[in-house]
C-alpha cells in the first residue's frame, strides 16, 4: 500500500467505519465502492480500504447500506 499523510484505513474495522461514515454521515446509502466519490480525499480511503480488504470491501457496503435502509 502507498502510504500518505492521509493513510488511514488500516484494518477491516477501519474500512467498515469508512463505509459507515460514507453511507450514514454523508448520506450516500446507495453508494457503491468503485464508483468514484468525486472527493479525492474519500476516493483515496476507499482505495486504502480495497487494499486493505480487497473483495470484501463490496460485503462492508452492503451490509452498510442495507442497516441504513432498514432504519430509515
Amino acid at each position: 500500500m502507498t502510504q500518505t499523510q492521509l493513510t488511514h484505513i488500516n484494518s477491516r474495522n477501519d474500512a467498515v467505519q469508512l463505509a459507515h461514515h460514507i453511507v450514514y454521515d454523508l448520506n450516500r446509502p446507495d453508494y457503491h465502492p468503485d464508483d468514484t466519490f468525486g472527493v479525492e480525499t474519500i476516493d483515496n480511503l476507499v482505495n486504502e480500504a480495497f487494499e486493505v480488504c480487497g473483495d470484501d470491501i463490496y460485503q462492508i457496503f452492503h451490509e452498510q447500506c442495507v442497516n441504513y435502509m432498514r432504519k430509515n
